[in-house]
């Protein structure tokens, strides 16, 4: 055959390899890829996942997964450098306080495809853990571990002290009734912190209100007008300290800076009325007995409820990613193989497949076993709430703080911090 037959057969082949969809793997199929993973953690979170890594590498021999991780502080310098070098990892782990600001410098690969195409198999996840990654049309995170807002409370004084059990359909009205019963039958406070004292307390009472957070859909402004609802729950929180019902601020603040220092930790509350489902284990080893999980009070007639699921962190991978086959092949087993899970146990947060959680729950310890559950049970009736947060997000976190130490301290009365807070909050996420 002439040479030039022979470089144009060859070039005709390339070309139909290429048009039939073929890819770096599909060209070398004996050669393994290799990806790269970068997350940040504890040395338990990276020891579990090296493991998980080695596991995954055992299982699928074609794929060769690199990685680094570090500490909180610099993960997220380290992958603005590496993304602006154009050497950004391929899988990495991310945050609600990240994701938006990559996914709209187009940094990110949309992960939709590869669910769509069963890839990623997000088949016994509950719709609320599918979207909590989801940035202006396109799933650019998937929950590497849930949680949930609620309120704890200590089971052990509750029946001693013959006060009833809350339940998943308590209301305010039953709440405040418990707080006055703790103080009255033990001399405790009935509770550490008055979940208005939390920013998050205040997005729940906000939501089953019918709002949909503290921010409207676009990020660029507040979901409501007015101080209506900032003045009547502030107003309860004054009442419930004024009768003693609730330590005063100045020690309650102790809840907010340190979960560890809270009354209900120390024995001297019942309760604590705004907490993130995966601090309840830190708190029970803190207090030295158990603490009991329970949802935000209802509102009568309430349009949905309250509490929302959170992620605590995200998997992304980089637009630039060169492998996304195999890259989706390793967030399915990251995410939903039991094995892996059961390395990691819940380290994360609770992993969002139903069948991942039915294998682990039996392994956990009572504390552990009861978040579980109560993130399961809130995912199943919770309205999906947008996760993602604006650029001025710990600026207005700071404000709230803020106003509500002013106003619980007298320095300025409740509706001069509710129109304040909106007013300074509403500058901040124009830009202004």
């Amino acid at each position: 055959m002439k040479k030039w037959m022979l470089i144009l057969l060859v070039a005709t082949l390339s070309l139909m390899a290429l048009s039939a969809g073929g890819s770096v793997e599909a060209e070398n199929p004996d050669e393994p890829v290799t990806i790269r993973f970068m997350w940040w953690g504890s040395q338990t979170r990276h020891d579990t996942t090296i493991k998980v890594i080695e596991l995954f590498m055992e299982e699928n021999p074609d794929i060769i997964v690199e990685y680094e991780y570090g500490s909180f502080e610099n993960h997220f310098d380290k992958i603005l450098t590496m993304m602006t070098a154009g050497d950004a990892p391929d899988v990495f782990q991310n945050s609600t306080a990240y994701i938006l600001m990559h996914a709209q410098n187009g940094q990110l690969l949309d992960l939709q495809p590869y669910i769509d195409s069963g890839a990623i198999d997000l088949s016994d996840w509950d719709d609320v853990f599918k979207t909590l990654g989801v940035v202006e049309g396109g799933t650019y995170g998937l929950t590497m571990g849930n949680s949930a807002f609620g309120m704890l409370y200590d089971p052990i004084l509750f029946e001693e002290a013959g006060i009833p059990v809350p339940t998943s359909d308590w209301t305010w009205d039953d709440y405040h009734e418990a707080l006055r019963l703790v103080k009255e039958k033990t001399g405790l406070y009935g509770d550490s912190c008055y979940p208005a004292s939390m920013i998050e307390g205040y997005v729940m009472y906000l939501r089953q209100h019918g709002y949909i957070g503290l921010f409207n859909e676009t990020r660029d402004g507040l979901a409501y007008d007015g101080t209506d609802l900032w003045v009547e729950y502030f107003t309860k929180q004054q009442e419930m300290m004024d009768k003693g019902y609730v330590m005063p601020y100045d020690q309650a603040i102790d809840s907010i800076i340190s979960f560890e220092q809270c009354g209900l930790a120390l024995g001297t509350a019942g309760m604590l009325g705004c907490i993130n489902s995966n601090q309840a284990v830190a708190i029970a080893n803190a207090k030295g007995s158990p603490v009991a999980l329970m949802p935000f009070p209802h509102m009568e007639g309430e349009p949905q409820p309250g509490t929302f699921i959170g992620p605590t962190m995200f998997l992304s991978v980089a637009k630039t990613t060169e492998h996304p086959e195999a890259v989706a092949r390793f967030i399915d087993f990251f995410l939903n193989d039991p094995e892996a899970n059961e390395i990691m146990m819940m380290e994360r947060g609770v992993p969002a497949s139903a069948g991942v959680r039915a294998v682990l729950e039996p392994q956990l310890d009572e504390v552990a076993a009861d978040s579980s559950r109560y993130v399961g049970e809130t995912a199943a009736v919770s309205v999906p709430f947008d996760n993602i947060y604006p650029a001025a997000y710990n600026e207005i976190l700071d404000l709230y703080r803020r106003t509500v130490e002013d106003m619980m301290f007298g320095r300025v009365s409740i509706e001069e911090g509710g129109i304040a807070f909106n007013q300074q909050a509403a500058a901040l996420l124009a830009g202004r």
